[in-house]
């Protein structure tokens, strides 16, 4: 009975040893499985993930530029209470005014602020302007000066009313999406057709405008960026991409004539205009609330005048707000939320989840060209070809496909080249799962063998002392022993009887044969 114990403490412990032989090989499988099978990203420090971010965004950012015509009515404001008009020989003040927008959806939806759009009485800084204007045209005709004829409008204004008219408003694709530009055949300016929502300067000074993209085949499809929906914090680090110029109010900029009048005699000049300005800085203050209740972010020297409308993304490149006009005195900038933006598009009916094929294969390809894994520089020029094929306007692909087929020389892939997500993902994954099986079956055999031996071990042991027992139990028990009447022998001195059956039966008292048991009748003495 003690050996039973012990028999099973050693199939256990057997067993037990194939388990843990069994469990480390698994999980010393999985570790080599999960370590390369995670997806190839780019390396680098937060700098240059930013920059990424940068060059991934840039695309989508637009130049507006505006020609306005304004005329002044001040209402009897004259000395015998006539109206005076300025200009007063019936022309008008023309202004250029400049901003930067991005565009928030494949088909040409575009954010920008409210003021670099909307040319109206809305406008503040564009009222300003124009009084401005107005105070000098009017003092040198009514021998004063242009600071009284000002201080005027300011304290009566009800009676000033300007007719404002847009002579000239286009939304351009910067040399970002085109590359600099060999003639001005190859700009792509879309005029602004309509502002679908929007509010006011001073208030959330926000717009979302439509351009108009008719005759385009095929169907609109341009860069976009997507707004974040995290919360922005101090000390976040952000990125404003546009172009500053501090030109928005320039009378007569002969910059902006370039690019309204564009003659391909100054194409230099062009290129240096739509080329995007990027500055980096940290929010200095989150949730700063404005008078109106407007919740804004403030962040050191991120832009200057002419920036207002260009987006401002965090480090994955998500818009976290737009530029805003911010005192020039301190050299600060508000940012104007993501969220403000959120609901404004909301009212036009722009869909945040909306796709384009361009964006998809450009951020697909530009993924590829800054991964580190197998074959992505092959990968990165399939997908660049792929899209100046599909976008030949798409200029700036150049510098990228340029870069990524010279890398691609040196690496030795499958034909068409995988991307790096399958070279790292399907085809190193796909080694892996077949060595999993392989270990996994060739556990699977060892423990069947383990404990095939074990049982077998066990039933000999089991079986020796029962093989004991049944062949004690099969001997032949003690031969039995049958009593045999010795023969009788009869004494000498006594004469036999005989019994019915013939036996002698010497006893002379006996009433029975002693052999058969038969009576004895006519026993002698009787």
């Amino acid at each position: 009975m003690s050996l039973l114990p012990r028999r099973l403490a050693r199939r256990q412990s057997t067993l037990g040893f194939g388990a843990a032989v069994a469990l480390a090989l698994a999980f010393i499988w999985s570790a080599v499985v999960v370590v390369p099978a995670r997806a190839a990203s780019p390396a680098g420090s937060a700098d240059s993930v930013a920059q990424q971010a940068v060059q991934l965004d840039s695309p989508a950012v637009t130049r507006i530029v505006s020609v306005v015509d304004a005329r002044l009515t001040c209402t009897g404001c004259a000395t015998d209470g006539s109206d005076i008009h300025s200009p007063a020989n019936g022309t008008a003040f023309t202004f250029y005014s400049s901003g930067s927008g991005v565009f928030i959806s494949a088909d040409g939806a575009i954010l920008t602020a409210d003021h670099v759009v909307d040319h109206s009485m809305n406008n503040s800084e564009d009222m300003a302007f124009v009084e401005q204007q107005a105070a000098q045209d009017v003092a040198q005709r009514y021998h004063s000066t242009s600071d009284q004829v000002q201080t005027y409008f300011q304290n009566h204004p009800s009676h000033v009313s300007i007719d404002f008219k847009i002579v000239f408003q286009k939304a351009f694709l910067s040399t970002a999406y085109t590359d600099n530009l060999p003639d001005t055949a190859h700009l792509y300016a879309f005029a602004i057709t309509s502002i679908v929502a929007s509010s006011p300067v001073d208030k959330q000074d926000t717009a979302i405008v439509r351009i108009d993209t008719n005759g385009i085949k095929p169907a609109p499809d341009f860069p976009y960026l997507t707004l974040a929906d995290s919360q922005v914090n101090a000390l976040d680090n952000v990125t404003a991409i546009a172009f500053p110029a501090d030109a928005d109010l320039a009378l007569n900029n002969a910059d902006f004539t370039a690019l309204v009048d564009a003659s391909g005699n100054d194409i230099n000049t062009i290129n240096s205009l739509l080329s995007p300005s990027v500055n980096s800085g940290a929010i200095t203050k989150a949730n700063e609330i404005r008078p109106d209740g407007t919740q804004v972010y403030e962040a050191s020297s991120i832009a200057s005048n002419g920036s207002s409308g260009g987006p401002v993304i965090n480090n994955q490149g998500q818009v976290i707000g737009f530029v805003d006009a911010g005192p020039a005195t301190d050299r600060l900038t508000f940012i104007i939320p993501s969220a403000v933006a959120a609901k404004y598009m909301t009212q036009a009916g722009v869909s945040p989840t909306s796709s384009g094929r361009f964006m998809t294969l450009w951020t697909k390809a530009f993924n590829e060209y800054i991964a580190t894994g197998t074959c992505h520089w092959t990968s990165a020029s399939n997908d660049l070809t792929t899209l100046k094929q599909q976008y030949p306007t798409f200029g700036a692909v150049n510098r990228y496909l340029a870069q990524a087929k010279s890398q691609a020389a040196n690496e030795t892939c499958a034909t068409g080249g995988a991307s790096t997500s399958s070279v790292t993902g399907n085809v190193t994954s796909g080694f892996l799962i077949i060595g999993g099986c392989i270990v996994a079956l060739i556990v699977m055999i060892l423990i069947v063998i383990i404990m095939i031996i074990a049982v077998a071990r066990g039933i000999r042991r089991r079986a020796a002392p029962q093989r004991r027992t049944v062949a004690q139990t099969m001997q032949a028990p003690p031969a039995q022993r049958i009593a045999t009447p010795a023969p009788v022998v009869a004494p000498a001195h006594v004469a036999p009887r005989m019994c019915p059956n013939g036996h002698a039966v010497y006893e002379a008292d006996a009433a029975y044969c002693p052999q058969c048991g038969a009576p004895m009748l006519g026993a002698a003495g009787r």
